[in-house]
C-alpha cells in the first residue's frame, strides 16, 4: 500500500508545475529496514514503481562513520561508490537520487522534496532566513546555500541536532538556500497539509504575484530573431519564442534584466544554462549569441531580447520545452523575491560547481 502512495503523491506533485518541473524534486518512503528513493534522472511526474530504487538504512547510516577523502572531488567519488552499495541487488542497475542521504535521516514515512517557484522566492531572496523562521518558527530549519551531495546531508544533519539539543521537535519543514524544500510527514495526508500550509503563509507576505498569461510578439520581430539564432549556431535549430508582461518588463533594459541575469537554483543551470543571453534591441541579439559562446565556452540554451520577447532554442525539442518552463520559472521567482528584501542568486562557485559536478550531468542526460 505505502508503494501505491508514494507513486501517487510523487506523480500528483510532479504533474503540477507550481511545485515541480522538468525532472526536479523527489520523493521517498521508509521502513525501519529500507527505504525506496527516486532514481535519479527520472521524472515524478511519470515515475512508477521501476523509478524507484530500494536502498538500505543500515548500510546509508554507516556513511557517516566512514572516513574519506579530504580532496572534495575524491571524497564526492567515495560516498557515491557507498551510496550506490546500499542498493539491493535488485535495484543495481539505476542510481538513487543524490538526496538519498537527506532524505535517509528524515524519520518520516514519506519525504516529498520540491522546488516550487513560490518557495524559492523566499529561498533565493535577501531575506530568505528572516522570512522563513518567522512564517513557520520551530517547525523549520534554514540551510545556508551549500554543494548538493555528501556536504548538504552532513550540514542539514548537524542542523538538526543543534535544533533539537534546543530542546527543539524535530523539523517537518526543511529550507535550502537557492534550491527548495523537503517537507515530512507519516501520512500522505499530513505531506498535504503542511504544503497547504506552507502555500498559504508565504502568499499572505506576497505583495505582488507573477503574471503567467501568454503574451504575443510581432511576427516581423520573432522571425528577426529566429534567423540570427539560425547565422550563429545553424540552421537546424528548434526555437520557441514566448513572452508575458513580466519578461516584458524585466527585458526593458541591462539594469531591470538584472535580477535574471544569474542562475537562482541547480535546475535552472541543468535545464537552460547558468546564465541567459540578454540582446537590448534585436540588431544587437547575433553578436550577443556569439559572444556568449566565446566568453563560456558553451552555446547558450536561452535568448532575451528587449521587445522580442524571450527564445528557448537548441537541437532536441525535449531540452527546448525544459529550457523554457525553467526560464519561466525563473521569472517568477524573479517576481517573488521582491516581496522578501529582493533576489539573491547562487554564489559564483556554486554554480561553477554544479555547471561541472558529474552528478548533475548524469541527471541532465538520463532527463533527456
Amino acid at each position: 500500500m505505502s508503494m501505491k502512495e508514494l507513486i501517487e503523491v510523487s506523480n500528483r506533485y510532479g504533474r503540477d508545475c507550481e511545485y515541480v518541473l522538468a525532472g526536479g524534486g523527489n520523493t521517498s518512503w521508509k521502513t525501519d529496514e529500507f527505504m525506496y528513493v527516486k532514481g535519479s534522472g527520472t521524472e515524478l511526474a511519470t515515475i512508477d514503481e521501476e523509478g524507484f530504487v530500494k536502498v538500505d538504512l543500515k548500510k546509508l547510516d554507516k556513511i557517516w562513520t566512514a572516513e574519506y577523502s579530504e580532496d572534495e572531488d575524491l571524497r564526492e567519488e567515495e560516498v557515491l561508490s557507498d551510496l550506490m552499495a546500499s542498493r539491493f541487488p535488485s535495484k543495481k542497475e539505476k542510481r538513487p537520487s543524490v538526496e538519498t542521504l537527506l532524505h535517509a535521516l528524515l524519520p518520516y514515512k514519506f519525504v516529498v522534496h520540491t522546488h516550487p517557484a513560490l518557495v524559492n522566492g523566499i529561498t533565493c531572496s535577501e531575506k530568505g532566513e528572516q522570512s522563513v523562521l518567522e512564517l513557520f518558527g520551530d517547525s523549520c530549519i534554514w540551510i545556508p546555500v551549500t554543494n548538493p551531495g555528501y556536504i548538504l546531508a552532513k550540514e542539514v544533519k548537524d542542523a538538526i541536532e543543534k535544533h533539537m539539543r534546543g530542546g527543539k521537535n524535530f523539523p517537518l519543514l526543511i529550507f535550502l538556500q537557492n534550491h527548495g524544500v523537503f517537507v515530512s510527514g507519516n501520512s500522505i495526508k499530513d505531506i498535504d497539509e503542511l504544503y497547504d500550509s506552507l502555500f498559504s503563509k508565504i502568499k499572505s507576505k506576497v505583495n505582488r504575484f507573477p503574471q503567467s498569461e501568454n503574451q504575443s510578439v510581432a511576427k516581423e520581430k520573432t522571425s528577426s530573431v529566429i534567423e540570427s539564432i539560425g547565422k550563429v549556431f545553424g540552421s537546424g535549430q528548434i526555437v520557441l519564442p514566448f513572452s508575458n508582461s513580466d519578461i516584458e518588463a524585466f527585458s526593458l533594459s541591462y539594469e531591470s534584466f538584472s535580477p535574471l541575469v544569474l542562475s537562482f537554483t541547480p535546475d535552472h543551470i541543468v535545464y537552460y544554462g547558468f546564465k541567459p543571453v540578454y540582446a537590448e534591441n534585436i540588431d544587437s541579439i547575433e553578436q550577443a549569441l556569439f559572444d556568449y559562446r566565446e566568453e563560456n565556452g558553451v552555446e547558450p540554451r536561452l535568448a532575451v531580447v528587449s521587445g522580442a520577447g524571450a527564445y528557448a532554442f537548441g537541437s532536441v525539442q525535449s531540452k527546448v520545452d525544459k529550457a523554457k518552463a525553467l526560464f519561466l520559472d525563473d521569472v517568477k521567482i524573479a517576481v517573488y523575491v521582491e516581496s522578501f528584501g529582493g533576489y539573491q542568486f547562487m554564489p559564483e562557485d556554486k554554480i561553477d560547481f554544479i555547471r561541472n559536478w558529474e552528478v548533475e550531468k548524469y541527471r541532465a542526460s538520463v532527463g533527456e
